[in-house]
């Protein structure tokens, strides 16, 4: 998905039933704010999802809202904010068993780089 001036979070909607298919590959969601790529059993086996429509987002975070230590500590380091809504509502995902990789754009500092 192409970045769009002054947007901050991109959310990929979509039935669970295409998150619950046991070797079904994988999809990616590339966004100006990173990527995300889904396996595509993400959702299987997960209480009380059958059915419903899952929104996945993914979105620049806001730091104000940290405490300074951590403000300090992420600098000017990007901030991503992940979520995931079954029906809208919020949905705490967990499945070992299909790990989703997120990709950010960011280039480490040269100091970074020499003590990762």
């Amino acid at each position: 998905m192409p970045s769009i001036a002054g947007v901050s979070s991109y959310t990929l909607g979509t039935p669970v039933a295409y998150l619950s298919t046991p070797g079904g590959g994988t999809l990616t969601f590339r966004t100006g704010a990173g990527s995300i790529t889904l396996p595509a059993d993400m959702m299987a086996g997960i209480p009380g999802a059958e059915g419903k429509q899952a929104a996945i987002t993914i979105g620049v975070g806001d730091k104000s809202s940290l405490p300074g230590d951590i403000r300090d500590a992420i600098g000017d380091r990007p901030l991503i904010e992940l979520s995931i809504t079954l029906d809208g509502e919020p949905a705490n995902w967990n499945n070992p068993n299909a790990p989703v990789t997120i990709s950010i754009p960011y280039e480490p500092t040269a100091e970074e780089l020499a003590n990762p």
